[in-house]
């Protein structure tokens, strides 16, 4: 039996258990596949031949003996540049950290090591994880798998475009404003970005320690949320599904968030189709007002606050090295500097705005559902939205965990939209997500 690229982890694991597949069969097949395809996609920026090779030999040791770790184990994983995989550089696609080596694993890569999982690589990324189509200084453009003359999104493209083309069944990714979530939309696949603090984000080069997350890309709901049960720090005392799943049988309530006026035509359209979709299957729909939450200030905000941070973060560098950053980069560090005191102070204060809106909404809701992003994948000759996390970004500054769901719609590039949870309910988020997914017409990723 071949590996087939696309295969879920559930569906590795799966074959595993019934020995039709090895983890190492799956690790070479994996191999093959990246140096194929990967010069046209530039998802991965490093590929760990020896220590995937090491891992999956290990892992089928473990099968073989039936003392396998779970549902990860041989299960190929890709790890986005700026979290740290020990022996391995992270830079974060910059330049002024170029030679800089990882002496230890990030806690989170070292829990999916202890779960058996199979790091393949590390993939590509925006400068430091600022800005939304990975078109790196330091590493060159990563490329759209669905329609490569389209960005993938960003800051963690290459993640996501290395899970939509098969080239790992999960990835990890950042999110500050929307970094994960939006290449889930772009690339047609799941993105979930947690509570803040769900994650260590212990060995991630920090962009904004305020507002990051680090965050799981998958082709499926369960996937994602065997990833996220591996990493996740329970410190938290989340709901577990068994005690939430009852709430599908007694009703279901979404808010959705109205956004029609700064998405595309198109996607107005989709998510207009989905909501009567999700209204024939018994779920109710109240309509979240905005009137007293401005989701542009609110992005704006997270902007500011995560350029101020990021000066912060990269004072020593920037002052050791400066031309080890993009000139954008630069400068976009350099305006937080100039900002007065009072602005920031009023950044921060609409991270409270926004925390305090969505707690609201929950009072009415039991997930918020809105498009993910304003608009589709688009092409490189074309100019960027600058809208790009325009929905995304509530969710960082209010802490809440988020779900990015693909969904066809008739479009080569698929739709994409988003459940909003409160905080702590990651777990019932995923579920719901499961049971939003299990409604709706799922995309089928293109064999590129």
């Amino acid at each position: 039996m071949s590996a087939d690229p696309y295969s879920t982890a559930a569906a590795l694991h799966a074959d595993y258990v019934a020995r039709r597949l090895t983890p190492s069969d799956v690790n070479e097949a994996q191999l093959t596949r990246i140096a194929e395809r990967n010069p046209r996609l530039n998802a991965y920026v490093r590929v760990d031949a020896v220590g995937s090779r090491a891992a999956a030999h290990a892992s089928t040791e473990r099968y073989q003996r039936g003392a396998h770790f779970g549902a990860l184990d041989g299960v190929p994983v890709a790890i986005k540049d700026n979290i740290a995989v020990a022996g391995l550089p992270r830079p974060g696609a910059v330049a002024a950290y170029e030679n800089n080596t990882a002496p230890a694993d990030a806690p989170i890569v070292d829990k999916f090591r202890k779960a058996g999982a199979v790091i393949v690589g590390m993939t590509n990324m925006d400068e430091a994880a600022f800005g939304s189509t990975t078109e790196s200084p330091l590493y060159g453009r990563c490329y759209n798998p669905l329609k490569r003359d389209h960005t993938p999104g960003g800051s963690s493209g290459g993640s996501g475009a290395a899970v939509a083309a098969g080239l790992c069944a999960i990835a990890l990714g950042t999110d500050t404003l929307g970094s994960v979530r939006i290449p889930a939309s772009y690339c047609g696949i799941v993105g979930f970005k947690p509570s803040h603090g769900a994650i260590d984000v212990d060995g991630v080069l920090a962009l904004s320690p305020t507002l990051d997350h680090v965050g799981v890309l998958a082709r499926t709901v369960r996937d994602a949320t065997s990833a996220f049960h591996a990493i996740a720090d329970r410190a938290l005392a989340w709901k577990n599904v068994a005690e939430v799943d009852s709430r599908f049988d007694d009703g279901l309530t979404l808010g959705v968030l109205d956004v029609s006026d700064a998405t595309a035509p198109d996607v107005t359209r989709s998510f207009k189709t989905i909501t009567t979709l999700l209204e024939k299957a018994d779920i109710k729909l109240v309509t979240i007002e905005r009137d007293s939450f401005d989701l542009g200030r609110a992005r704006k905000a997270g902007l500011l606050i995560t350029e101020a941070e990021a000066a912060l973060t990269h004072e020593a560098a920037l002052k050791d090295n400066p031309k080890g950053f993009s000139p954008l980069f630069r400068d976009a560090m350099a305006y937080a500097q100039r900002q007065p005191a009072l602005r920031i102070a009023r950044a921060y204060e609409a991270m409270e705005d926004a925390r305090r809106w969505a707690a609201k909404q929950f009072a009415r809701c039991h997930a918020i559902l809105s498009p993910t992003t304003p608009h589709k994948a688009f092409r490189f000759d074309s100019d960027a939205p600058p809208n790009a996390a325009h929905i995304t970004s509530f969710a960082n500054l209010a802490g809440i965990p988020a779900l990015a769901l693909p969904v066809a719609d008739g479009d080569a590039l698929p739709m994409s939209i988003q459940l909003a949870a409160p905080f702590g309910q990651d777990d019932w988020l995923l579920a719901l997500g499961e049971h939003i997914a299990n409604l709706l017409p799922a995309p089928s990723l293109e064999r590129v």
